[in-house]
């Protein structure tokens, strides 16, 4: 008995690090809610031109699928690798747009017993560079 606790010790010490490693990957997942969007010159925007911002924002560095819903309802999806897929659902009005994680693959992924979703940090570096796009796309219409 007293060998067999030994060797269940042996083994966790040894899993342990590659338990951390996995662990310090994973971060509170972002959504993106109610983001203001607006032109440079202050004129109001169309919903086809939010809907052309986004388009555009999700073509800029990662390049993301984006797939029309409905109106004022897109999803967009990031394959990194073939080995990392992202899916989010894209809402938006003449105003704001809005990005929520949909699904996600080999991105660690989960949702604790409070609710509260983990994912990993690349996915919110994604997410606030699509944010960061859509709204620069956005000031930069003037037509």
């Amino acid at each position: 008995m007293r060998r067999s606790i030994q060797w269940i010790a042996v083994i966790m010490m040894s899993l342990a690090p590659f338990m951390g490693a996995q662990a310090g990957r994973g971060e509170p997942l972002i959504n993106i809610n109610n983001q203001a969007v607006a032109r440079a010159d202050g004129k109001p925007l169309s919903m086809e031109q939010v809907k052309s911002a986004i388009i555009a924002g999700s073509a800029r560095q990662r390049v993301w699928t984006v797939t029309p819903v409905k109106s004022g309802v897109m999803t967009a999806t990031l394959n990194v690798r073939n080995k990392h897929t992202a899916v989010v659902d894209i809402t938006y009005t003449s105003k704001e747009f809005s990005v929520k994680h949909r699904e996600s693959t080999n991105l660690l992924y989960e949702k604790d017993e409070n609710g509260v979703e983990q994912i990993h940090r690349n996915y919110n570096k994604w997410i606030q560079g699509l944010k960061q796009n859509i709204t620069q796309e956005a000031l930069a219409i003037h037509n």
